[in-house]
């Protein structure tokens, strides 16, 4: 059953009370209201010179009736006119109110302007030049969806220019108002997961779609305000392009300061960085909260690189292993150039002979050495050590050394660095 109109019907019927009209007929130069259709609906009106009635009636083929659906509007009070025997002329009419809106009825030209609020159940527009506006509408309007249809269906035209089929625009102008430009709310009593309140596509193809359960994708990524795509998610993951980066706020607001950020600073080098700020990396063995924790800590800042075992509150002071896992060497480079390293088997190696020294005279000088067998020197020359004190006291023999004594007596000459001044102790 639909809403139907149609130009120049007009019958008469002979019917009496407040029953179904019985048509007897088209009027010469008339169409019949077999032209609305059966089980159709129209707008009638009904008078004999002196009693009249507006309503919406629905016509029936067998007997040729048309039923009083509705009554809009009579000389009986708004109520369906008792009509005494007599001849009356039934013909279709578009009511006052339903003219003066948009309500049930089919505008055929372009360029109406309406300010009523009506409720809509059938527009259809024609008429309208390709570029133009066909409808223009002051106030809300309603659309009732009916079952198995869709509420509002926007068919475009082919454009060799821009005209958005959807063209909104608004003015927000209450600082204390928080506003919504567009609302759509999906009563979701039961439905796929992967059904999408939001599908928007181009040729067909799916190019960004949001789901009723939050998430939502993108198949060409997302775009700076350069129209540059700089980020992309995937089953693979999310891809940034290559100037984009990861950034922190410092509240719990996006929006906030950015504190921390992390770059692609070139090919296979990832960068956390943030000016001049000094950074740090944090990797936990054990997290309670701020004052429980254990983690290794890697600063940089003005007065040099760090690197840290920390522990607080009920973590565990662990201890820092640096080296390798495999029969390897482990390397100390400094400026550039690798300076000292422990190979595989732990020797402790000076990666450039004859080069480096361990401390330095009278400044930074390491306390002791502790050996268990001795240091050879590159001449060969073997200096022992001795788990018993040197003291004073009488020898066990006398004999004289000379300034120049024989070859072969004695057997060995130790030398000692007196303060600068080489002194030698025999030995046999």
């Amino acid at each position: 059953m639909a809403l139907t109109h149609k130009n120049r019907v007009k019958e008469t019927s002979t019917t009496t009370g407040t029953g179904t009209y019985t048509l007897a007929g088209a009027v010469t130069g008339y169409q019949s209201f077999s032209a609305i259709g059966d089980t159709n609906t129209c707008y009638y009106v009904a008078e004999d010179g002196t009693n009249w009635e507006v309503g919406t009636g629905t016509y029936t083929s067998a007997g040729t009736t048309l039923a009083r659906t509705a009554v809009l509007a009579s000389s009986n009070a708004g109520a369906a006119v008792n009509w005494a025997a007599g001849t009356r002329n039934i013909f279709v009419g578009v009511p006052a109110e339903k003219f003066a809106g948009i309500g049930e009825v089919a505008l055929l030209a372009s360029g109406n302007t309406f300010t009523a609020l009506q409720t809509v159940t059938q527009v259809a527009i024609g008429g309208a030049t390709i570029g133009a506006s066909a409808l223009a509408v002051t106030g809300s309007t309603l659309l009732n969806e009916a079952v198995g249809s869709s509420a509002l269906t926007l068919t475009g035209a082919t454009q060799t220019a821009s005209f958005p089929v959807i063209n909104a625009t608004q003015t927000w102008n209450n600082a204390g108002v928080t506003f919504t430009g567009m609302l759509l709310n999906v009563t979701n009593t039961a439905s796929n997961t992967a059904s999408r309140l939001l599908d928007v596509q181009s040729g067909g193809v799916t190019q960004f779609y949001s789901r009723a359960d939050g998430y939502a994708a993108s198949n060409a990524g997302f775009f700076d305000s350069s129209n540059n795509s700089i980020a992309m998610v995937s089953v693979s993951g999310l891809q940034l392009g290559s100037s984009a980066g990861v950034k922190w706020s410092s509240t719990a607001l996006w929006y906030g300061s950015i504190d921390l950020s992390l770059f692609r600073d070139a090919a296979n080098t990832s960068a956390q960085r943030n000016g001049a700020n000094a950074q740090t990396l944090r990797v936990y063995n054990t997290y309670t909260d701020a004052g429980n924790y254990e983690r290794l800590e890697i600063a940089a800042g003005a007065s040099g690189t760090t690197i840290y075992q920390n522990a607080a509150g009920t973590g565990a002071a662990r201890s820092l292993s640096v080296g390798t896992l495999v029969n390897n060497s482990f390397n100390i480079t400094t400026n550039g150039t690798g300076r000292w390293s422990v190979n595989g088997s732990g020797n402790l190696l000076a990666q450039a002979d004859n080069t480096y020294d361990i401390g330095a005279s009278g400044a930074t000088r390491p306390r002791r050495i502790y050996l268990s067998a001795g240091v050879t020197t590159a001449g060969g020359a073997v200096f022992l050590t001795t788990s018993t004190a040197l003291t004073d006291g009488a020898g066990a023999g006398s004999g004289t050394i000379l300034n120049a004594p024989a070859a072969g007596n004695p057997t060995k000459w130790i030398g000692i660095n007196d303060n600068g001044t080489t002194r030698y102790i025999p030995a046999w």
